[in-house]
């Protein structure tokens, strides 16, 4: 478990390259934005754009036997 824990720990340092690329990307898109080159989405679009469907298949009439 010890292992797992390392492993897991080492994931969450912060990376100070890739938070100043994820900033200039944000200063990007929202420079493209203003000047009308892209549009905003609505949130419960983008949601339901990416929306998992957690519903088990047998409750979508789906079956698992061929």
């Amino acid at each position: 478990m010890e292992v797992v824990e390392r492993i897991l720990d080492s994931l969450d340092q912060p990376d100070a390259a890739l938070d100043a690329l994820w900033a200039k990307e944000a200063d990007d898109r929202l420079a493209a934005y203003r000047r009308g080159e892209i549009k905003a989405a609505a949130l419960s679009d983008v949601i339901a754009k990416y929306q998992v469907n957690t519903k088990p298949a047998a409750a979508c009439g789906a079956s698992l036997t061929a």
